[in-house]
């Protein structure tokens, strides 16, 4: 499919900005300073648009919720495994490539992996474990890393329509934790929380998605996220939003190039508020008109508990209670 032939390029949006700067509208002629000032605007032009500021900070675009899908992992338990001083080593099979975000199961005891070493060793956090050769096993993986450009969940986490299983309800890592204390359960996933990783500086913030009980099999889940997408260069030259928000977008990155050039909120920032605020009526367009029975359940006896599989946890409508 084509994209609209309204819908700002990066070639328009450098332009336009180059043209409010005084730089002309030619990139050719332009300094290497020059087209530093105009990259700069537009990068802050496009973060600007996706995290608008008040009146509308925290929106969320409707258009700007593209779905992924995570696959679960199947525990492996091939081979049979000696471990000494925490370092397994396993015989007649290959621990899977995803071992050492998993854990370690043995007579019912789950410990965390801190590396996998090689195809046949992985070494545990729990270095004093010891176990006798020819022992059997299971390796689980409960955590799973998402996509770089991940910002967060922006959906319900549903399973293949096949199964017919109601989705997967969030929480918090916390919860996750706890309940995992308290049982080592295998099963479908009823319970999901995102937790950020630690950033470095040379790979910047990344996300993990957590599960309870730990999957049981490889499952597919889908779930719109909020992307967090990459700048616009001259092969990648349309980002979210098309057509319809093309002047909002355009608008958004004179208002910066306007503020950088006279240190003042002048008519571009005036009217980017303006198109923003279109804009989201527009966006607003893409909900369905009817949410649904909006009822308060007063029609029943009493409310219902759900109660966590083997967690000691309940819910009441769906939030969790630790009591």
């Amino acid at each position: 499919m084509s994209e609209s032939t309204l819908s700002p390029a990066y070639a328009d949006l450098r332009a336009d900005i180059g043209w409010l700067l005084g730089y002309t509208r030619t990139s050719g002629s332009w300094s290497a300073d020059q087209i530093l000032d105009i990259e700069d605007c537009l990068l802050s032009g496009l973060r600007q648009f996706f995290f608008p500021p008040a009146p509308f900070a925290g929106y969320r675009w409707n258009f700007f919720r593209p779905i992924t899908t995570l696959t679960t992992s199947a525990p492996y338990s091939t081979g049979t495994v000696t471990v000494v001083d925490g370092v397994v080593t396993l015989a007649s099979g290959t621990f899977p490539t995803w071992a050492a975000a998993g854990v370690f199961v043995y007579s019912n005891n789950v410990y965390e992996i801190n590396t996998r070493d090689s195809g046949t060793q992985i070494t545990l956090v729990d270095l004093p474990l010891d176990v006798s050769a020819g022992a059997s096993y299971e390796v689980n993986q409960q955590d799973y890393d998402l996509d770089d450009d991940f910002g967060y969940v922006n959906g319900d986490l549903t399973y293949a329509p096949e199964l017919s299983w109601p989705p997967i309800k969030p929480t918090n890592d916390s919860d996750i934790r706890r309940m995992r204390q308290l049982s080592s359960q295998t099963d479908r996933p009823l319970w999901y929380a995102v937790r950020p990783k630690a950033a470095t500086l040379t790979t910047g913030q990344r996300f993990e998605m957590l599960f309870y009980p730990t999957p049981d099999e490889a499952l597919r889940i889908t779930f719109p996220y909020q992307p967090l997408p990459g700048k616009l260069t001259s092969t990648n030259i349309y980002t979210y939003g098309g057509m319809q928000h093309g002047e909002t977008l355009l608008e958004s990155c004179l208002a910066i190039a306007e503020q950088r050039m006279n240190d003042v909120a002048g008519l571009h920032t005036q009217k980017f508020m303006e198109r923003l605020s279109a804009s989201v009526e527009v966006d607003k367009r893409l909900l369905p008109p009817n949410m649904g029975y909006n009822g308060d359940r007063s029609d029943r006896s009493r409310a219902t508990w759900e109660r966590a599989p083997s967690s000691g946890y309940a819910t009441y409508g769906g939030a969790l209670y630790t009591g």
